[in-house]
């Protein structure tokens, strides 16, 4: 009986090793929020939706994830008014290790072109925001023919209120005739799908 025990023991504690040795990387998780939806339109130029543009892109970056060291979920997934609070609950329960918040821009002066990042500004995860965003911004560069504006802070609810790195990007103006060809095509969105690919794939 005690020898049975004592091999009892024995395979917990090895159990137990190997656990806390194990070499399996740490899972990521990544929200990607899709910005507006139902009937909040967000911008709206040309017969264009901001809520479409973005709801296009998430839809791509799924079909392309395949990462099994990264788990992402989505504020929405399809044509649904979500409140920004409620999008906020969502991703503070989840406690995920980055939110990246995808919107298109608008504006009066046709001229205005490019992309920005946004993050949040005075929080304890702040610099870390802006490391990732200058990384993300890069990417999306690179993918794109889109100009950079640079990373910016902004008082946006989902930067403040998220308890986690956070980037708000505007991926070009749908008010500006060149951005809006390349926002408006399954090849360049399929572009920003990827630069998210993999820039969650470099996360630590």
């Amino acid at each position: 009986m005690r020898k049975a025990l004592k091999s009892i023991v024995l395979l917990l504690s090895i159990g137990l090793l190997l656990s806390f040795n194990s070499n399996d990387p740490k899972k990521i998780k990544v929200v990607i929020d899709a910005g507006h939806g139902g009937t909040d339109f967000g911008g709206m130029h040309s017969g264009l939706n901001e809520k479409d543009l973005t709801l296009s892109i998430i839809n791509k970056i799924k079909a392309l994830h395949n990462s099994e060291n990264v788990e992402l979920f989505f504020t929405r997934n399809n044509d649904e008014l979500i409140s920004l609070s409620d999008r906020v609950q969502k991703i503070n329960e989840i406690k995920p290790d980055l939110v990246i918040s995808l919107h298109v821009n608008n504006n009066k002066n046709p001229e205005s072109n490019g992309v920005e990042v946004y993050v949040p500004k005075d929080l304890a995860h702040t610099v870390k925001s802006e490391e990732l965003a200058n990384k993300f911004l890069g990417l999306l560069v690179d993918k794109t023919s889109l100009m950079s504006r640079g990373v910016k802070t902004a008082p946006f609810l989902i930067l403040k209120k998220s308890n986690c790195p956070t980037i708000l990007a505007e991926v070009g103006f749908m008010s500006n005739y060149s951005d809006r060809k390349i926002i408006t095509s399954d090849e360049n969105q399929n572009r920003v799908a990827q630069a998210v690919i993999e820039f969650i794939s470099q996360i630590e």
